[in-house]
């Protein structure tokens, strides 16, 4: 196709669109918004590279760091060097009616497969200062691999 007729051909659907009427948004309350059919829900694939040793660039001496407050006294779980590849697919999201008639649940369905490549973490260490380096070191994990899943989590606010 030469340039002008691209050119032309753009234009034309430029034209088309600049004439359709537009809509302005509107807030939808929860029985308009339940209304709505998304068809199969929404579903969503993973694929995290984190820290791989065989990147151009891998990072060293990483860690992933989460805080738990018991009884007025703050301890964290340390892992050193998260790293490896996970792939999920895929989760989905979809409502449906609850049995009840007592609004909407969410559905979330667990995915289908689950692969990992060397992914784990080096070491894991519970302690009160995250910054030092891990003491009692309590282990570590490594998976290669895959899994499959299949069933639904589902989720309601309570009445």
């Amino acid at each position: 196709m030469s340039a002008r007729r691209s050119i032309a051909v753009l234009l034309a659907c430029a034209a088309c669109a600049a004439s359709l009427p537009a809509r302005a948004l509107a807030p939808l309350d929860d029985a308009s918004l339940s209304s709505y059919v998304g068809g199969d829900g929404v579903s969503i694939a993973v694929h995290l590279n984190l820290n791989y040793p065989n990147a151009t660039d891998p990072v060293v001496n990483s860690t992933l760091t989460v805080g738990f407050d018991v009884g007025g006294q703050t301890n964290y779980a340390v892992l050193l060097n998260p790293h490896g590849v996970l792939d999920l697919f895929s989760f989905t999201f979809d409502t449906v009616q609850r049995g009840d008639g007592g609004g909407d649940v969410l559905v979330i369905g667990l995915p289908t497969f689950v692969g990992f490549q060397n992914f784990g973490f080096d070491a894991l260490g519970i302690q009160s200062d995250p910054t030092a380096p891990i003491s009692g070191d309590l282990g570590h994990v490594i998976l290669n691999g895959t899994l499959s899943m299949q069933g639904q989590l589902r989720v309601w606010g309570r009445q």
